[in-house]
């Protein structure tokens, strides 16, 4: 894809919209535009994962090391947020551990604390799951 990394910033740039958005009006298209932007996140995490689909196919994929990177430059700052935000937010232990596990994200959805990082990492730990079934079922 020639133009991903300028889809990328497009997506970026929807998402700052979206979080910073201040209404001026009340106008049809301000308010469709507005609402329209919460579709960066989705077209970002698919671009992510067609780049990573789209490699070189003479590149062996190796999935363990893959799976410690994400956790360490993905999970390691969600849980050290997590975990700063059981004392901001005086959780208990037991809401820490929800939210570390992902059940939290599984019972609010996008409403969980720092929901997008849990739920990439869902999508990473299960890839593979939907690869071999792909390749079983044809």
């Amino acid at each position: 894809m020639k133009c991903k990394k300028e889809i990328m910033g497009l997506a970026a740039l929807m998402v700052v919209f979206f979080h910073f958005y201040i209404p001026m009006g009340t106008s049809a298209v301000e308010t469709y535009l507005f609402r329209s932007t919460f579709i960066g996140v989705d077209l970002f995490f698919f671009l992510s994962a067609y780049s990573l689909a789209s490699r070189n196919k003479d590149q062996k994929f190796l999935y363990g090391k893959f799976l410690l990177n994400r956790f360490l430059y993905i999970y390691l700052p969600f849980a050290f947020l997590a975990l700063v935000n059981t004392f901001y937010k005086k959780w208990t232990a037991l809401e820490l551990l929800k939210v570390l596990t992902g059940v939290k994200f599984i019972e609010r959805g996008g409403g969980a604390f720092l929901w997008y990082f849990i739920g990439i990492m869902f999508i990473y730990i299960l890839s593979p799951l939907f690869v071999f079934c792909k390749k079983r079922l044809k």
